[in-house]
């Protein structure tokens, strides 16, 4: 099964910058839960929350072998 933080390590490696931003991330794998921090050059921040339900990551973990 595909863990978690796979799946935000593929999304802010495909949409971040790090150049111009500080990004933090933190995982909840007993939950399926991930919290992404982005801050931008300018200070101005973005937080993304994501949960996932085990019939998701199930579905995710069959279409990606």
């Amino acid at each position: 099964m595909i863990k978690i933080e796979e799946l935000i390590h593929a999304y802010i490696h495909s949409h971040c910058d790090f150049e111009k931003e500080i990004v933090l991330t933190n995982y909840f794998q007993a939950d399926w839960e991930a919290d992404i921090l982005i801050i931008d050059a300018e200070g101005g921040s973005h937080e993304i929350e994501i949960k996932l339900s085990k019939v998701i990551l199930k579905m995710i973990s069959k279409n990606h072998t």
